[in-house]
């Protein structure tokens, strides 16, 4: 029984040396063995360790000159296989296409993980200033367009544990930091159904989002438009509300959501 148990410990030791190698590089901080072990709570020696199978598995590598862990391909392809087992990417690839090439902005797919709004799909805006933000990138869920719409497809008990479990994060002068605050914007989107990130997460940066729904009505996904303030202005924002709540319902259409109008609807009209 203590093989098993200790088996299982290394496997979960592990993953978290992978997962914060992964959220090092996103967060493009140092990734030497130092650094990593810090971030794990590891020894050293039981971290160059556990990096030296991951490496052996093709999970990670090591730089030779710097010494820095990245994520292996491996990981990519294991990350990947998940992307392309689940039926919304794919399903939602078009109209995300048709909404960037009507808006001209950034296009974002997103779904929830725990306190994290993670990206899946991304489609590159073709102007020179964009938004950018790779599959598997994470976001706070209190200060993104996304993940407010996210947040706001739980129950009330559901969205306020998430909200009072830890701060809510201050990344510009216009983040929202109060639950109780947060709590009534949800309620509004609730309503409205869209949400927008006002240079909550970066100065200069606003989004439009929307939330994508499953057959039983519940929130499973958001999409989100994305660009520069000079080109995200007040008197775009209705056009681009509407824009993206009709992307929204045809995804939430084609993923069998239950309203069939919306499934041959454009974006367009």
């Amino acid at each position: 029984m203590t093989d098993v148990h200790g088996g299982v410990q290394s496997v979960r030791r592990a993953l978290a040396v992978l997962e914060a190698v992964a959220t090092a590089t996103q967060e493009r901080e140092d990734t030497g063995i130092v650094s990593l072990s810090r971030r794990c709570a590891l020894p050293v020696s039981t971290t160059h360790r556990l990096l030296a199978t991951l490496i052996d598995a093709g999970f990670a590598t090591q730089d030779p000159d710097s010494g820095q862990y990245r994520v292996g391909l491996h990981a990519f392809e294991v990350g990947n296989a998940f992307l392309d087992h689940t039926d919304l990417r794919p399903v939602a690839r078009p109209f995300l296409r048709d909404l960037a090439e009507l808006t001209g902005e950034t296009v974002n797919l997103a779904i929830r993980d725990g306190h994290d709004a993670v990206y899946i799909d991304q489609l590159e805006s073709a102007q020179i200033l964009k938004m950018f933000a790779r599959p598997g990138a994470r976001a706070p869920l209190a200060c993104t367009g996304v993940g407010k719409v996210l947040l706001s497809g739980l129950t009330i008990p559901a969205a306020e544990r998430i909200l009072t479990d830890e701060p809510l994060p201050h990344r510009t002068p216009r983040s929202v930091t109060e639950p109780a605050e947060m709590m009534r914007i949800l309620a509004r989107i609730r309503i409205d159904g869209h949400a927008l990130d006002d240079e909550e997460v970066e100065l200069g940066v606003r989004c439009v989002a929307a939330p994508i729904s499953d057959h039983r009505g519940e929130v499973r996904a958001a999409i989100s438009v994305s660009g520069p303030t000079l080109r995200i202005s007040d008197d775009r924002i209705p056009e681009l509300i509407r824009q993206v709540r009709g992307t929204a319902a045809a995804i939430s259409a084609a993923i069998g959501s239950g309203d069939r109008a919306a499934r041959t609807a454009s974006v367009r009209h």
